[in-house]
């Protein structure tokens, strides 16, 4: 969308919600990168401050797979490019795009990139995969193997080990996650999140299964959930 065609929606809504105080929008990152740092300084004086962005990952080969339209650099500028308008920044990132295969690089990569970066936000989903789109072929094929939610979750701690502590508030948002206790400041909080991910990798086998079962039901929404035996028995 033209810079200034959104100067106008800007300007309609600050004249029909004057007490507004944000303005938010989806933004690609490759949409960005076609602004001017000019043009994303004078959306952010118009009112837009604060971006939601869908990196994924910060793999080349997972965005490759799942045909994202740009690559690993293309997030890293965008990113930068978004903080330096003065703009808040949440990327979105998605556990378990990769499969078994990529794992370990989803993690990894993924980190390196917001590490540069440091968005405000890291917002962390699990992929849910349909069966009728393209990667839902490549599993039935084999190219992509699914993962197990403990397999997940041990990705999502190999993820958080290689953020560094910075400025930016880790959440798992979203009710497609296991662990929604997981979720605080990288400064202060990046060890207590690990813990709790230790907490349920060491579970004995059929209390991971029961809880990751419960959650799936909504019986069970934290690991504490777990010791109230009235829960117990619903699932």
């Amino acid at each position: 969308m033209k810079t200034e065609y959104l100067l106008q929606i800007l300007e309609a809504i600050r004249k029909y919600f004057p007490f507004l105080k944000h303005v938010t929008t989806y933004a690609r990152a490759d949409s960005i990168t076609r602004k001017s740092s000019d043009e994303l300084n004078e959306l952010r004086q118009a009112g837009l401050d604060h971006l939601y962005c869908g990196m994924e990952t910060g793999s080349d080969a997972v965005l490759k797979l799942i045909n994202k339209g740009f690559n690993a650099d293309t997030v890293i500028k965008s990113g930068c490019m978004t903080k330096e308008a003065g703009m808040i920044l949440s990327e979105f990132t998605l556990l378990g795009i990769g499969g078994k295969e990529l794992s370990n690089e989803n993690a990894i990569k993924t980190a390196e990139v917001l590490n540069i970066i440091k968005p405000d936000f890291i917002r962390v989903h699990a992929t849910g995969f349909k069966p009728e789109l393209k990667m839902g072929q490549l599993i039935r094929e084999g190219s992509v193997t699914l993962q197990s939610e403990e397999e997940i979750v041990m990705e999502q701690r190999l993820f958080l080990q290689k953020l560094d502590k910075m400025d930016s508030y880790y959440v798992n948002e979203h009710v497609v996650n296991l662990l929604l206790e997981v979720r605080g400041s990288l400064n202060t909080d990046k060890e207590m999140m690990i813990s709790s991910i230790d907490r349920f990798l060491n579970l004995p086998s059929d209390e991971k299964l029961l809880f990751a079962i419960g959650r799936r039901f909504n019986v069970f929404f934290f690991l504490d959930d777990l010791q109230k035996p009235d829960l117990h028995k619903k699932s």
